[in-house]
């Protein structure tokens, strides 16, 4: 794509993290690495969407089902799952990194305007933005800052 190209047709930077029947589009730049699946400790009284928390460079974080909140089937961990490790938005936060739950290992994509489109959605759910046919994939977009804040109740609790 040459330079004038990419001015009239910018190109978002994202990763599409598969999940059981549709993909999450993230920002490239909130995920913080790609980490092999690991069993989490269970959370007492969390939510079935809250797996329980893993141990990340020295950090202990919580692992989420995105498909569980979505209202989708609820994932079940096999050997090419992954954890997708993100980095919290909110400057305020005590929440500095979370890790979602993936089928298998996230890839890379540029997003512009020629390659996504609107969908009807695949559930109602409040943390998802916008439902997406993203290049070949149904992705959904999610609501970063209220998963966040998701998150930081049941932790809180």
């Amino acid at each position: 794509m040459s330079t004038s190209d990419e001015k009239n047709n910018p190109a978002v930077r994202c990763v599409l993290v598969p999940l059981v029947g549709v993909h999450l589009l993230l920002p490239s730049s909130c995920l913080a690495e790609i980490v092999n699946y690991q069993p989490p400790q269970p959370q007492n009284d969390a939510p079935a969407w809250l797996q329980g928390t893993i141990d990340w460079r020295g950090e202990t974080i919580p692992l989420v089902a995105v498909e569980t909140l979505l209202g989708l089937e609820h994932p079940v961990p096999g050997h090419r799952s992954r954890i997708a490790v993100c980095s919290g938005l909110s400057t305020d936060s005590t929440l500095a990194y979370y890790g979602i739950l993936a089928n298998s290992v996230p890839r890379q994509a540029r997003i512009t305007a020629e390659n996504i489109a609107a969908m009807d959605p695949m559930t109602e759910s409040p943390l998802a933005k916008q439902w997406v046919q993203a290049t070949t994939e149904q992705a959904v977009i999610p609501d970063l800052d209220g998963l966040e804040a998701e998150i930081q109740q049941i932790l809180a609790a």
